[in-house]
């Protein structure tokens, strides 16, 4: 076998999806009668190589000819050079006395279409042949028959001169080739081998369904044994290197790296929001150029937004490699949306407050919170003949949320129970007619509370609390996990948008990650609920009023929250901290520790010096029921002081970090318990 056809073999294993693109190629290319030029686009990475040579093999009964176009065209003669060698690799005799004439290479391959009923020319990197692309469209393409078919692919669209020029309308067929699907992507990562339910969930998360980020990604994940950590070198190297193709794209976009940098912060952004950050600096023109480019999309609210992908491969990238200039930018980019906030009218205030939520958030709760596709969803009611398609729907959606385990307490089972009850608070959510999500927004009124008392879940609550005005219960969420992230983001959106507005809210949450998300929008904990989820994970009773404030105010006490603590004494925690760590199993600890209730009285409300070390691993126990990053955190400081298992260099190199990424862990776990500490000071 030679390399080539190992290399094809390889490409075509790994190959999933695509169907709708491939039928799509060959309907335009080969069945549909009538000419027309196909052009497919797409971001780096996004698969258009690999499609058009996943065309070529399984139409090999047609005649093909593929031309990669990498180096680019800079004249027709380097493009009519390259023809002429595939044409020869067809009929060899068929261009004997071929010199670089236009004519006679079209006649040529008009009789080879003739004898084959169609030619199909693959022209791959087209953006990279714009010098030719006036002579093409108007000399070459002309000099074909209609049996010679065109497909080309590139980044972008194709340019407007194209489109304007007089005869071309209506014979220009343009794809946009986008991520794939959910489906397609856990097809890709059975092939792989990649089981691991954490590691498939942050593989999904990272690479967008970008076939080139989901390659890297999995074959960094089989360096590391199977398993994904966000911390791992080379996977912090290829968000750079994705980073940096991503900026250096085109010369409009390196001319406006800075500005894609910026707008990637915000979930949309508008003129005013982006200069702002920008210190007034950019023009009006410049913004309207800027917009042009192919990373830019419309919002929700007709303002802007950098596509989906890019937008958190950006931001992610900036934030691990200058997290300086990440903090620095993100207070800048909160100051401009606190100061529309203050002026906003309240009926104008929500893509604000939600923006502002964006901005100041990071990992799952940018992706289930800001998902963003071209996806319609419309809310519904639910009929009762629905119920058994809610609960399957219930089922597969648990499974698919970290810890990926069934729920023990089958909530399910009291579906048609409360529906006969409240059928309203059950809303559905469809896609082009298929129902794809659903809500639950039970009001707690007398008829409901009795039901809620026989559900152990809820059962606790309903028996301390008494009836109130205005209180709901989201009491389920749910999706087919094939439109995730997008149809959870839109539902969670959809709550604070139609139905939060003058209630009190109450959410339980057996699942960390949206837990944090609920927090984020200024839920507060209620700290005696004791229920356990099926890994006998706590699990997370929630409130919200919201009867005499809005969203904006919940958001904005939240986001100050930090920098109260901060102001209060994080720093001289984090410095008392770091010294009662080293000497965690030394006597000297015992002075430290008097030294931190000296500075921090209010602790004794909590413990006493002779608990502190036992409170101090409950907190750091708590860290370890978090997020991925918490219980990173918690690892490192059990590790390196708690247990005291092996020095620095030691569990950096167990835990595949470089040294200097281990320290700046290492850092912040301190931090994040000195937080932690401080944080019951002003609860």
């Amino acid at each position: 076998m030679q390399i080539s056809n190992l290399l094809s073999n390889m490409e075509n294993r790994w190959f999933v999806g695509r169907e709708k693109e491939l039928n799509a190629i060959a309907e335009v290319s080969i069945t549909d009668p009538s000419w027309r030029l196909l052009h497919l686009y797409g971001p780096t990475g996004i698969g258009k190589t690999t499609l058009l040579k996943r065309f070529q093999t399984i139409q090999s009964d047609s005649t093909i000819i593929f031309l990669s176009g990498l180096e680019g065209y800079d004249t027709k003669e380097k493009f009519l050079a390259d023809l002429f060698e595939e044409v020869q690799k067809l009929k060899p005799d068929a261009a004997i006395n071929f010199s670089l004439n236009e004519q006679y290479l079209a006649n040529k391959l008009n009789e080879l279409a003739k004898e084959a009923e169609k030619i199909v020319l693959l022209l791959d990197s087209f953006e990279l042949w714009s010098p030719i692309h006036k002579w093409f469209r108007e000399k070459w393409i002309p000099l074909l028959s209609i049996q010679i078919r065109i497909v080309t692919s590139s980044r972008f669209q194709l340019p407007a001169d194209w489109l304007r020029t007089p005869g071309w309308f209506g014979l220009i067929k343009t794809i946009e080739i986008g991520s794939l699907k959910k489906q397609t992507v856990q097809q890709y990562l059975d092939l792989r081998g990649i089981h691991d339910n954490d590691s498939r969930y942050y593989i999904e998360y990272y690479s967008k369904g970008v076939p080139l980020a989901l390659r890297i990604i999995c074959d960094i994940v089989e360096l590391n044994g199977g398993t994904f950590r966000e911390e791992n070198e080379d996977f912090r190297h290829f968000l750079y290197s994705l980073s940096q193709q991503l900026l250096s794209a085109s010369n409009e976009i390196i001319n406006h790296q800075e500005i894609l940098t910026i707008a990637s912060l915000f979930w949309w952004f508008d003129y005013d929001l982006l200069n702002s950050v920008c210190d007034e600096s950019i023009t009006t023109s410049q913004f309207h150029q800027f917009c042009q480019l192919p990373y830019i999309e419309l919002s929700e609210n007709d303002c802007w937004r950098v596509n989906d992908a890019i937008r958190q491969w950006l931001n992610t990238d900036l934030s691990v490699r200058n997290p300086e200039k990440y903090e620095f930018l993100l207070k800048k980019a909160t100051l401009a949306l606190t100061k529309k906030l203050e002026t906003m009218p309240a009926e104008r205030k929500l893509p604000y407050v939600f923006n502002t939520l964006h901005v100041n958030q990071n990992g799952y709760i940018k992706r289930f919170g800001f998902g963003a596709s071209n996806r319609q969803f419309t809310p519904c009611p639910i009929n009762e003949s629905e119920i058994p398609i809610l609960m399957d729907m219930f089922r597969n959606f648990v499974v698919s949320l970290k810890p990926f385990l069934p729920d023990k307490w089958h909530q399910d089972k009291y579906f048609h129970e409360v529906w006969t009850s409240a059928p309203y608070s059950f809303i559905g959510f469809r896609f082009e007619e298929r129902l794809v999500g659903f809500l639950t927004f039970v009001p707690l009124n007398k008829d409901t509370r009795k039901l809620f008392l026989k559900n152990p879940v809820y059962q606790e609550y309903i028996r301390k609390s008494k009836h109130q005005e205005k209180e709901y219960l989201i009491w389920v969420i749910s999706s087919d996990p094939q439109y995730d992230p997008d149809v959870t983001a839109f539902i969670l959106r959809y709550i604070f948008s139609n139905l939060a507005e003058d209630t009190l809210i109450n959410v339980v949450s057996p699942f960390p990650d949206l837990s944090n998300i609920f927090k984020s929008l200024g839920f507060k904990t209620i700290d005696w609920y004791q229920k356990k989820y099926t890994n006998e994970t706590p699990m997370t009773f929630l409130q919200l009023d919201l009867r005499n404030r809005d969203l904006s105010m919940a958001i904005t006490q939240s986001l100050k929250a930090p920098k109260q603590i901060q102001i209060n004494g994080i720093i001289e925690m984090t410095a008392l901290l770091k010294k009662f760590f080293v000497t965690f199993h030394k006597s000297e600890s015992e002075e430290i520790i008097q030294a931190v209730f000296s500075s921090f009285p209010y602790l004794t409300n909590e413990t006493d010096s002779g608990g502190f070390r036992k409170y101090l691993i409950k907190v750091i126990e708590r860290m370890d029921q978090g997020s991925e990053e918490e219980q990173l955190y918690a690892t490192i400081i059990k590790l390196a002081y708690i247990k005291k298992t092996a020095n620095h260099e030691l569990i950096a190199d167990r835990l595949n970090l470089s040294l200097s990424t281990y320290y700046r862990y290492l850092k912040r776990s301190i931090e994040k318990v000195a937080y932690l500490l401080l944080e019951n000071q002003h609860d």
